[in-house]
């Protein structure tokens, strides 16, 4: 029949060129790019989840007439939706050299402490100074054990440490603590024994400075036994 064009029968069975047939192909064609999308969304990796500290810019002073940020955990591009959790970073490990510094201040501290303790209770038992001389070297302690102590406690701080989970970000602080209570307590030993020093150059003059004595008229005391025995000056005859 002239006038009417044929060509490949549709698998839908609708006409071509019909109206019906034009509105399931736009369907199809949604449907299909929706597919794509959904694909191409499940391929693609999470997002990272973002740090627990704040970034530079949230540190920076705010400019003037800034509005400041909201609060709550920020992210680049805002707050974090509900449910979200912030990772915190791991705790940076301590090491044996970390602490070196503060077991090799505080194995003299303890020697010292011991030495002062032995030599208080020689001095209160009023022992002979010659003989708490002699005493006094055997104070000191094996240098090998004193160096055996150092580097062990160096590594049994550092592991215990890690065990209670502080962070070593912080030694500094904490050498800082040991050196300032080193140095206190050696502050405190010398003005001991300066105080005592002065105490005794103190009672030294005291006892070297003569008492003042109270001088005035001399009083006569009338004994009666030697009034008695001596007779009294009579005046002369008178001629």
């Amino acid at each position: 029949m002239a006038g009417v064009v044929r060509g490949r029968q549709r698998q839908d069975g609708l006409p071509a060129g019909s109206g019906a047939a034009a509105a399931a192909d736009r369907e199809r064609e949604r449907l299909r790019k929706q597919q794509q999308r959904s694909a191409k969304r499940a391929a693609e990796p999470p997002p990272p989840l973002p740090p627990a500290v704040a970034s530079p810019a949230q540190l920076s002073p705010a400019a003037p007439g800034a509005v400041p940020p909201l609060a709550g955990p920020q992210t680049p591009s805002g707050i974090l939706p509900p449910g979200a959790a912030l990772v915190a970073e791991p705790p940076i490990l301590w090491a044996g050299g970390d602490l070196a510094p503060v077991t090799d201040a505080l194995v003299p501290l303890l020697e010292e402490i011991q030495h002062d303790k032995k030599l208080s209770k020689l001095r209160k038992a009023k022992i002979d100074a010659g003989v708490i001389k002699e005493i006094e070297r055997d104070f000191a302690w094996p240098e090998k054990s004193k160096l055996m102590l150092s580097r062990t406690g160096a590594s049994l701080g550092a592991k215990w440490l890690n065990k209670a989970g502080l962070s070593a970000a912080y030694k500094d602080e904490v050498n800082f603590g040991v050196a300032l209570l080193v140095i206190l307590r050696c502050e405190a030993s010398v003005n001991r024994r300066l105080d005592k020093l002065i105490a005794a150059a103190e009672k030294a003059a005291e006892e070297k400075t003569p008492k003042p004595t109270v001088t005035g008229p001399a009083e006569k005391t009338l004994n009666l036994t030697e009034a008695i025995k001596t007779p009294a000056a009579l005046p002369p005859p008178k001629k």
